[in-house]
């Protein structure tokens, strides 16, 4: 794997974060409406941690997106950045 300027959860962070905004949420009406705390959502959306996989799910539904396509995504983008190498694979 190469060192890559971002980490793989901050892409992630990213997909969550693009989702939200279009549906003019804000971190508050987000935590709101998931169950999710705002604190979860922000470190999430920072790259700086994972949070438990039911939290994905809860926050996805309200986005109505799956947590698995955001992580298809964000795989996808590491992936063009250069995060994984043919060799990592």
């Amino acid at each position: 794997m190469s060192s890559p300027s971002r980490s793989l959860l901050e892409f992630l962070g990213e997909e969550f974060r693009v989702e939200r905004l279009r549906r003019h949420l804000t971190h508050g009406a987000l935590a709101k409406a998931s169950g999710v705390s705002y604190h979860t959502i922000l470190r999430l959306e920072r790259g700086e941690g994972i949070t438990d996989m039911v939290d994905l799910v809860y926050i996805g539904l309200v986005l109505e997106v799956q947590a698995t396509d955001l992580l298809r995504r964000a795989l996808a983008e590491a992936r063009l950045a250069g995060y994984f190498t043919a060799e990592a694979e």
